[in-house]
């Protein structure tokens, strides 16, 4: 008895961590095409994985080499709390032509906060624009296809 009930812990557990994998397998390859948005593969593998897991996210920027200065460091807080992959992707993809919109081709991480929190930030002609904010767009239990709608960014 104590052996099978071994061997059924056993097969349990090997499915529990080739879940696992697959879950950091699709987030990697989600974090793929977010990897300009974000800054860095870095930066998009902390996003992907802070927005699946519901916690504080910081992104990094870089600094040249040539700079003798710290790197800026973002925060980000999702007040979606954790968030299935597919809601992950479906937030950077909106966030990412959010600020395609406003003419931003490679966003800092404010500009990026800008578009998933909301917020006033610069587009890529230089003027203040307004963002909804993605995620607390769905936090506030508006459904996804009317925050696609409320996240087209406005000039300010």
């Amino acid at each position: 008895m104590k052996r099978t009930m071994w061997m059924v812990v056993g097969v349990v557990m090997c499915g529990v961590m080739g879940n696992a994998a697959a879950q950091g397998d699709r987030a990697g390859k989600i974090a793929a095409h977010y990897e300009t948005l974000a800054g860095s593969m870095d930066n998009a593998l902390a996003l992907v994985e802070g927005l699946h897991l519901g916690v504080s996210v910081k992104l990094v920027a870089s600094v040249a080499a040539s700079e003798r200065a710290l790197p800026m460091m973002t925060m980000i807080d999702p007040p979606t709390g954790a968030m299935d992959l597919g809601d992950v992707e479906r937030a950077l993809a909106m966030a990412q032509f959010a600020l395609q919109r406003a003419r931003v081709s490679q966003p800092t991480a404010e500009q990026l906060e800008a578009a998933l929190l909301g917020g006033v930030a610069l587009n890529g002609d230089g003027d203040w624009v307004t963002f909804a904010g993605i995620l607390s767009l769905h936090a506030a239990g508006v459904p996804w296809n009317h925050v696609a709608r409320l996240s087209v960014p406005r000039p300010q």
